[in-house]
């Protein structure tokens, strides 16, 4: 990712040169399977977590990130020792909006809906 070549934009957009190369360090070093969420990204380089989004928003618009929806079943037996969550993930806005929210679990068939009111946004680097 060079995402140095944005350095410019992103300390136009938060005002703050140090803060934008923090942001772009951080963000250099994801690796393609690493996912970073806006929490995160504000925790590691000490911005707002309104600043670390619009960053984050931006560099999707750029196409350097992807972004992705990720909800949970809400299954409460999920959350006993060896039993690993069951997820529905999104890749778009539209995908997700068109998504049934009253739709039950297909993996586990446990009946239970998934848990939209803990959705989570991620972000990734774009596969070039």
């Amino acid at each position: 990712m060079m995402l140095y070549e944005k350095l410019e934009n992103i300390s136009i957009l938060l005002g703050n040169q140090s803060k934008a190369k923090s942001i772009i360090e951080e963000l250099e070093k994801l690796m393609k399977s690493d996912i970073i969420t806006p929490r995160l990204l504000a925790r590691k380089t000490k911005v707002t977590l309104l600043e670390a989004t619009r960053v984050l928003e931006f560099l999707v618009k750029e196409n350097e990130l992807e972004f992705f929806i990720v909800v949970e079943c809400s299954n409460p037996d999920s959350i006993y020792e060896n039993e690993i969550g069951h997820y529905k993930y999104f890749t778009s806005i539209k995908e997700f909006n068109a998504f049934s929210k009253g739709q039950e679990c297909p993996i586990c068939g446990c009946g239970y809906k998934y848990n939209f009111e803990d959705t989570k946004i991620g972000f990734r680097r774009l596969e070039k």
